[in-house]
């Protein structure tokens, strides 16, 4: 609780200073000693956890990300139109699942207050700008969410589990009662051998809370949602990757009494190539296609970024 607490201080306290530095009074410059003073002060207060090279995946340390107790971490993504459509303002939806379906450019920012070297508790939220380049017709505010993030390693397996508790602000989503929800993500990680190539799995859950009974018009929600997603990199360097992943995604629709049915969606695909700039900034831009429906007007081009401040 402590912990919370500070982490609270901490990203209220940098928000309200990023405020006050947009106005137009200015401070007088500090004196040498002062300035001594001062920077002590900060290394005394944002301590800096070792390092335990435990984590060797480029695009997995960057989701570690700063190693100080208090620290930002940004992740900036861009869903883009098909390659065959690339005008179109709306995203493929083969399930017609009720989503925000608009091309968008999408910023979480999230406060960390580290644990230790392998983990640490976190305060987020975002923007995401719908059809950017479309006339912006709209800004949703992304679901804030905190939660708990850990890493290991064990062998020559590396593995992060998350887990989170998020309050629903997309106008979409509480459209049809969604007010919050419970969220998992887990990642492993298998290095084979010498040569090169990463092997891996992502599992991922989410369970939606909502505030009022489903209704005809709410279309296809999910009570809960859990992804499967196999992969496969080759690294060409510490910093440079090409991988390959399948999205296997199963769901219990609120409209049916059986809370344990499983409908599946269509299959997913992606193909990544990833860039570690340093330790903290991650960048990879990918396509997303549907293996089962392979073709140019569902192939979208789409972007994701990861960097951390502090």
């Amino acid at each position: 609780m402590k912990a919370l607490i500070q982490l609270l201080v901490f990203y209220f306290a940098l928000m309200g200073t990023a405020h006050a530095q947009s106005t137009l009074t200015l401070p007088q410059p500090a004196t040498s000693s002062e300035t001594q003073t001062m920077t002590s002060d900060v290394k005394i207060k944002n301590k800096k956890f070792e390092d335990t090279r435990e984590i060797t995946d480029a695009k997995m340390r960057a989701d570690l990300g700063s190693l100080s107790r208090y620290s930002f971490k940004l992740d900036l993504g861009y869903n883009g139109p098909t390659i065959g459509k690339p005008l179109e303002k709306d995203l493929p939806n083969p399930d017609n699942m009720r989503r925000v379906n608009a091309t968008n450019i999408k910023g979480n920012i999230s406060g960390r207050y580290r644990l230790d070297s392998n983990s640490a508790i976190f305060l987020g939220g975002g923007l995401s700008a719908l059809y950017p380049f479309h006339g912006m017709n709209r800004m949703d505010v992304n679901t804030p969410q905190i939660g708990y993030d850990m890493f290991h390693r064990v062998g020559d397996v590396q593995m992060r589990n998350a887990f989170g508790v998020s309050f629903e602000t997309v106008p979409t989503y509480q459209a049809v009662g969604i007010a919050g929800g419970l969220n998992y993500i887990g990642s492993t990680l298998f290095d084979l051998g010498t040569s090169g190539f990463t092997s891996g799995v992502d599992l991922m859950f989410f369970y939606k809370v909502y505030n009022r009974d489903y209704q005809p018009t709410d279309g296809n929600t999910p009570r809960y949602t859990g992804i499967l997603s196999p992969s496969l990199k080759y690294n060409f360097s510490d910093r440079a990757s090409l991988s390959t992943s399948l999205g296997f995604a199963f769901w219990n629709p609120r409209a049916k009494d059986n809370t344990t049915a499983l409908v599946p969606q269509t299959v997913t695909q992606k193909l990544s190539f990833g860039y570690a700039f340093k330790k903290t900034v991650f960048v990879s831009p990918y396509l997303n296609f549907y293996p089962g429906k392979l073709a140019m007007d569902t192939t979208t081009v789409n972007l994701s970024t990861v960097f951390s401040l502090l």
